[in-house]
């Protein structure tokens, strides 16, 4: 290993990157860009290497952990795009550049693409990647990681384009985090920028970016990441790919303190930008209670008979009710039957910012959150 850090776990064959696959999906909640896309790029670059998996609790080795994913319009463009595999080490060697020794990859976020990706991009590099993430279920915005609030800047980031053109985005370096205010709201306006940035790269090349930041020592890491969402993600796949009934894929559920919130037909859907509003919803009718699932890019909010009953940031998915593999946002249809359920999100050790920062008045909806 390039850490020097001993490790028990690790991704190593094509059944971990299906397993993987799945479990991404369910962590995307509907949204997140396409995880098959991010399959594809896993399975290029790990080909029949062991890919090692470390714990951001444990970790003692030196260097930095890099934040790498791709930002932008992840289906469509990427779909018609793909990377050309040089991406990530230009990301990495520019970030060396500026001081950052990387040791470790982070994914962005393990829900959707993102979670494949720096599986990729960890493979490519030679790299372990942690068990954890900056958000612990897709988000839409960087602004809304786990840096923003901990006190640890996401400058200097390095983009790299669809086109293999690169920026950096300034900033300082920071060695870990720093557990004073005026750093944690510094970080929290760093996060903004970037997110304007990307933005505007994205619009400007019409399609998506790599982005790369370094989070911080590997020895503090652990004050930072969503910890321990690559493997139960991974776990989740497999426990998806096995069941065939709601019968058994309640025990799973119980194991978690998750739930089943409801099962049944789509009825209605309204998709957000119909009316030019952000937020859009499906309900889905049986013979018992009608739910209601509120969407933009991801599963944010379902209310039961009109009574909230979870809210982001909990992992909401929406299942295929014959094979029981997660569906997106976009895949959800009328009359198709489905079965929602709710996991308790995985938690940062700032658990009340992480809540205030990804729950849904961060999304413009007006009720508190509500958690499994």
């Amino acid at each position: 290993m390039t850490t020097g850090q001993s490790s028990r776990r690790w991704i190593q064959d094509v059944e971990d990157i299906e397993m993987l696959t799945i479990g991404a999906r369910l962590f995307g909640c509907g949204g997140g860009g396409d995880a098959g896309i991010g399959r594809w790029l896993a399975r290029r670059y790990l080909g029949d290497r062991r890919l090692d998996v470390i714990d951001p609790l444990t970790v003692t080795a030196h260097g930095q952990a890099v934040a790498l994913g791709i930002a932008g319009a992840a289906d469509g463009p990427l779909s018609e795009q793909l990377p050309s595999g040089a991406e990530f080490p230009a990301a990495v060697e520019r970030l060396a550049s500026l001081g950052v020794d990387a040791r470790a990859v982070v994914p962005l976020e393990v829900g959707g693409f993102n979670g494949l990706a720096a599986v990729a991009a960890a493979a490519q590099l030679g790299l372990p990647v942690l068990d954890a993430d900056l958000s612990g279920r897709a988000l839409p915005w960087l602004d809304q990681f786990s840096p923003a609030y901990s006190g640890v800047s996401m400058l200097p980031a390095v983009l790299v384009d669809a086109h293999g053109r690169t920026m950096v985005v300034g900033g300082a370096t920071r060695a870990g985090p720093v557990p004073d205010a005026t750093a944690k709201a510094g970080s929290a306006a760093d996060g903004r920028y970037l997110e304007e940035i990307v933005r505007a790269v994205v619009r400007a090349t019409g399609g998506w970016v790599v982005v790369s930041f370094s989070v911080g020592a590997l020895s503090q890491v652990a004050d930072v990441v969503v910890p321990h969402v690559l493997l139960r993600a991974s776990r989740w796949g497999r426990v998806l790919a096995a069941v065939q009934s709601l019968g058994e894929l309640q025990p799973y559920l119980d194991a978690e303190g998750g739930r089943v919130l409801g099962d049944g037909h789509v009825s209605a859907i309204h998709r957000p930008g119909v009316d030019g509003g952000r937020t859009g919803w499906f309900t889905v009718s049986a013979s018992g209670p009608l739910l209601r699932v509120d969407m933009q890019n991801e599963f944010l909010a379902v209310a039961i008979d009109g009574c909230m009953a979870c809210t982001t940031p909990a992992v909401i998915g929406v299942l295929d009710a014959r094979t029981f593999l997660p569906l997106r946002a976009d895949q959800i249809r009328l009359a198709a039957d489905v079965v929602v359920i709710a996991l308790p999100p995985s938690l940062p050790r700032q658990r009340d910012a992480y809540v205030e920062r990804t729950g849904p008045a961060s999304f413009g909806l007006d009720f508190e959150a509500v958690l499994p």
